[in-house]
């Protein structure tokens, strides 16, 4: 017998073939309509309005599930929209499942997020539950059903109330400094890609505003915590093709062939983190040459230059 389910919290904007597939998907849930879903339907921008207008229209005919509760903001405020929706569930259910317009699910998420939030509730070393697996090239018959990974996605995750007050929100530029000075904690900060270093700064300094670097900064401060993740992706991202706010460019890195069996995946009681795991997502994050010119670029002062030269060529 599970525990009460946690409600699904659901992010949108204007992208309706995206909304549409990330509905449907849920639907084929095993647990879709035994859960309530949680749709926040963010307020459009200048010459918007349509777009937005015509997500909703679909969205106020979505059924499927226990419940459908449809917040439509007036204002455009995306991390307002996402947050306040997460706030809102934790403060209410005291846990949540939560994912944006763009992630298509297996139909076994559900019931994997379900039981990984209930088994894992009271481990201090797991801070977070991930749907998706980065294709970081794990065998087929790789023996662990899950895995545990340094670093956080947002493709469709799931977090508790106390978990999510732990976040460490404000990051400064000098608690950049002070990780970055010390070369054994920044290798070990490190472990999960090298580029978490590089979204450490653009966060501390303002570029981004983003709740992934946030946990993974806050997951290796607290005495190294992790996400404990299916060893095979249960989500999927539609919205690197280059139409969403942060992925201007279309790429097919992070795709990966889902889980589509609806069995149930078994939890591992005693986790412990995976070498070849850890060599094989280190390797998949490594930086590009465009990424180690921007991190030389930080490093030397010229960031702010070379971003704004970047978009007068683009």
């Amino acid at each position: 017998m599970r525990n009460k389910l946690a409600p699904i919290g659901l992010s949108t904007y204007g992208r309706l073939q995206h909304v549409r597939q990330t509905i449907v998907a849920l639907q084929k849930n095993e647990l879709a309509k035994e859960s309530e879903l949680y749709i926040f339907s963010d307020g459009p921008k200048v010459g918007d309005a349509e777009k937005v207008e015509a997500v909703r229209r679909y969205l106020r005919t979505v059924d499927g599930f226990k419940a459908v509760h449809l917040y439509e903001r007036e204002r455009n405020d995306r991390v307002a929209n996402n947050r306040g929706g997460m706030r809102m569930l934790l403060e209410k259910y005291g846990k949540m499942i939560f994912l944006e317009e763009d992630i298509v699910t297996a139909p076994s998420f559900l019931s994997f997020m379900n039981d990984a939030l209930n088994e894992y509730k009271n481990d201090p070393r797991i801070f977070a539950v991930n749907g998706y697996m980065p294709p970081i090239g794990i065998p087929s018959d790789y023996s662990n059903p899950v895995v545990l990974l340094p670093r956080f996605a947002a493709w469709g995750f799931g977090i508790w109330k106390e978990k999510f007050e732990e976040i460490i929100m404000d990051i400064t530029p000098e608690m950049y400094e002070d990780l970055n000075a010390d070369k054994q904690r920044l290798k070990q900060y490190c472990e999960g890609g090298n580029d978490v270093i590089t979204q450490l700064w653009l966060q501390a300094h303002g570029y981004i505003n983003a709740l992934d670097v946030r946990i993974d900064y806050t997951m290796f401060v607290k005495e190294r915590q992790y996400v404990v993740c299916p060893s095979r992706s249960l989500t999927h991202t539609t919205g690197c093709d280059g139409s969403g706010e942060h992925w201007v460019e279309e790429t097919n890195k992070y795709d990966v062939k889902m889980d589509i069996s609806s069995t149930s995946i078994s939890l591992a009681r005693v986790l412990e983190p995976d070498a070849q795991v850890m060599n094989k997502l280190q390797a998949f994050y490594a930086l590009t040459p465009k990424g180690r010119l921007i991190r030389s670029a930080m490093d030397v002062g010229l960031y702010p230059m070379l971003r704004t030269l970047n978009r007068r060529l683009s």
